[in-house]
């Protein structure tokens, strides 16, 4: 009998020596959870802790066996063609067991264009 899926995702951050960035991220990690709660959340930074490894390992070990990692970079750059998929590399040697997606970066998601043109159309700007 094959067991369901357990899903887990990770919202990978560039990092920022803000110290208001981790906040933001761990509410949002907080929201996301509360909406969808079939799903476990976990947050990374590329720059800053915590790293990407150490957010799946806390996944894998709460039992996600399907990892969708989310980064929160806007447009493609040298992270998104090279860093991240040789990280997600390295967590497959890593986690054979698990299956990693790597989801689009921000300008590539559905509705993204529109989600910007709906904030500068919006009444409250000034």
């Amino acid at each position: 009998m094959t067991s369901s899926p357990i899903y887990g995702a990770v919202l990978l951050g560039h990092g920022s020596r803000e110290p208001g960035t981790e906040a933001e991220i761990k509410a949002l990690c907080a929201t996301l959870a509360s909406a969808t709660p079939d799903r476990r959340f976990a947050y990374a930074f590329l720059n800053q802790e915590p790293k990407l490894e150490p957010a799946v390992d806390r996944l894998v070990d709460a039992g996600c066996t399907v990892i969708r990692v989310l980064p929160l970079l806007v447009f493609i750059g040298r992270h998104m063609i090279d860093d991240v998929p040789a990280e997600l590399d390295r967590l497959r040697a890593r986690h054979p067991g698990v299956t990693f997606e790597l989801e689009p970066y921000l300008y590539r998601l559905p509705g993204f264009a529109d989600l910007i043109a709906k904030t500068l159309n919006a009444d409250n700007l000034p």
